[in-house]
This record gives C-alpha cells, structure tokens and sequence, in this order.
C-alpha cells in the first residue's frame, strides 16, 4: 500500500501486490549430491554457493555447526592407494568463511572422512604464498587413518555455515610417492681424475717413492641409493712407486655393483740415473814449484782445485763431491793424476762413472 498526502493534508492511498517468481536457470548444477561435478587431479574449481537447492541439513552433518548452509558438490576418483590427497579452498578471493565435508559412498549413503574450517593459515601443499588465507578450509586424506584406495570415489560438500554463503576456488592435489626402484644394471659410478705425486723417498727396490695420499672416493646414483668402496689397490698411507690402479666398487641397495678405476702415478722427482756432473775442465797443466818439495826432497807443486769448474745437473736438487783423486793441498810430484767429481741429489741418488766429471793434471818440472 502506498499514501499521498498534498499541502492541505488531504490523503489518498492505493495498493499493489509483487510477485517474484522463481527461476532455476541459476541454480548450478552441481546443486544435488547425485549431479555432483567431477573433477580431476591438479584441478582449480571456481563455484559460488549463493543459488544452490540443496543446503547442509540435506547431507549427513560432519560438524553440529554448519546446519541451513548452500551446499555444492564436486566428486573426485583417487588415483593412488592410500597417498596424500589434498582438498582445499585456500586461494579463495572473498570473505566468505567456506568449509568442506568430504565423503565416500553412495549419495544416499555418504560416510564422512574429512572436515575442516579454518586450516589455511598453515602452508598448502604446493608452497603458495596465497595458501596464507583465513577463514577457509582444508582436508587431507592419507594414508590408513582417512585415506582412499585407488579408484575409490570422493564426494566433496563446500558450504559455510549459519546460511552464509559466497564465492570460492576448490583446488585438490594428489601425488604418488614413487618406489625407491633400484637401476637393474647397478648403480652409476664416477672415479675421480688420475693423481700424479712427486716421488718423496727411495723404496728398498732402489725405486722412487711416495706416500699414498688421501683420496676422493668418486661419486655413484641410483635411484634406490648406493654406497662406495675401495676393492683393490693402494691405500692412503702406503708406499708406492710408478703408476698404481685403484678400483672402487658402487653397490646399490639389490646388491648390484659396478667399479670404475684411476691411477695414482709417482713422478720421478730426480733423474733415475743420478745426477749429471760436468763443467769441469779436461786437462790441466802444472809446473812444481821452488818452495815446494816432498818429505823425500822432490819438486811439487801444492794443488789447489778452486775453480776447477764441476757442475751438477738433476730434475731435484744435487750437490758435487769428489770422489776420487788428489785433493787440494796435497803436493803433487811431476806425474799425470786424475780427479774425478760426482754428484749426489736430494734423495741420495749418486751419477754414475759415466755421467761424472774427470780433470787430467799433468805436472811438469819447473823449466
């Protein structure tokens, strides 16, 4: 009914009826459990409850607390037996406080395995930061507590409660935890690189040696895991002399192995055959001396073998040393005498007659 009322206070009134008619064109048509909309692993599910036919005290409840709600529902067939499935609205955009009861079994016999209101303030399962979002909800399923075999059909409700009702994105995530299945033809094995070490010491085999270093154990993969270990050849600590192979073996856990090898090489760090002395000069001429005479009354001359000129040669250090001959200070009577040099390196290693050094004096008498 409607009044008018004019300037003098004269009134007049007149009524008319509204009439709204009901339209289902809007309600979705996921409204009823039995046209629940099928969705598939990964999938993100945009719905609103706003126009739905069917409300929660329609559904066997979940929770004493969300009676009068529109309800939408949505099916999902699990893939897997018993892994984690997850059912959430947590990327919802609006305000609305949506939550989930999640079912098996028939539409006319649906058993509750989930339910949740609020759990989105802990992180999602695909690390989005969006996951952060209150007042929605999320419901896994795993394992023997609440978990599914495969092929086993889910129903999902999403509804608020005290009749709310509003927008949301359904989003559900199910992985399957692979087997650690080990390689068939054993795991993957990777040595490190050959190891060259100068020679330190000489061996009892009149061989240059080192000590065995430390070395790395290479690498292996398999998908079901492996370990390392050395089969053959030296270990860090031994003496070793030249090249030397080292195995190392990749087990997986089936007890498949395959090895691989590299060398451990002792490099010589002086000239296998000694040092090398020369310089020195060939042939040296002497007169003796008037002021130098032997104990017997002869002539000589006092050798002095300054300046001689020997010099060693070798990949390490070496020094030079007579090693046979007058030496300096001695007196000398006319005759031919010879002075040999040799050479020693740093691990001991002295040349040989060929590779030292002679001088040939020759003293003459005074003229």
């Amino acid at each position: 009914t409607a009044t008018a009322t004019d300037s003098s206070g004269n009134t007049d009134s007149c009524t008319f009826t509204v009439t709204v008619e009901y339209d289902d064109t809007y309600i979705p048509s996921n409204s009823e459990c039995i046209d629940a909309y099928e969705i598939s692993n990964y999938d993100r599910i945009f719905g609103t409850t706003s126009c739905s036919s069917s409300k929660t005290s329609d559904i066997p409840s979940c929770s004493s607390s969300i009676e009068g709600s529109p309800v939408l529902f949505y099916k999902y067939t699990s893939l897997y037996d018993y892994e984690e499935i997850i059912i959430d609205t947590c990327l919802s955009n609006s305000d609305f406080d949506t939550y989930l009861s999640v079912y098996i079994g028939d539409c006319d016999n649906l058993q509750c395995i989930g339910f949740d209101n609020d759990s989105c303030d802990e992180r999602g399962n695909d690390g989005d930061d969006d996951d952060y979002n209150l007042n929605k909800s999320k419901v896994i399923l795993s394992g023997t507590d609440n978990g599914v075999a495969a092929g086993t059909n889910i129903i999902i409700a999403v509804h608020g409660t005290d009749y709310e009702n509003g927008y949301f994105t359904l989003r559900i995530q199910e992985k399957e935890e692979l087997p650690n299945t080990c390689n068939s033809n054993g795991p993957y094995i990777q040595c490190p690189s050959s190891i060259q070490i100068p020679s330190t010491t000489m061996c009892d085999n009149n061989q240059q040696c080192a000590i065995t270093p430390s070395f790395n154990m290479g690498s292996c993969s398999d998908l079901c895991g492996c370990s390392i270990q050395q089969t053959n050849g030296p270990e860090p600590g031994d003496e070793i002399s030249g090249r030397n192979s080292v195995t190392l073996q990749a087990t997986n856990n089936n007890d498949i192995s395959n090895e691989c090898s590299f060398n451990i090489i002792v490099q010589n760090s002086c000239n296998t055959n000694g040092p090398i002395v020369d310089g020195c000069e060939d042939l040296i001429y002497l007169e003796t001396e008037n002021d130098c005479s032997t104990n017997d009354g002869n002539e000589c001359v006092i050798l002095n073998t300054n300046g001689m000129g020997a010099i060693c040669h070798d990949s390490c250090g070496c020094s030079i040393y007579q090693s046979s001959g007058p030496v300096s200070g001695d007196k000398l009577e006319p005759g031919t005498y010879e002075i040999v040099y040799s050479g020693v390196n740093d691990l001991g290693m002295e040349s040989s007659s060929s590779s030292s050094c002679v001088s040939t004096i020759v003293v003459q008498e005074r003229s």
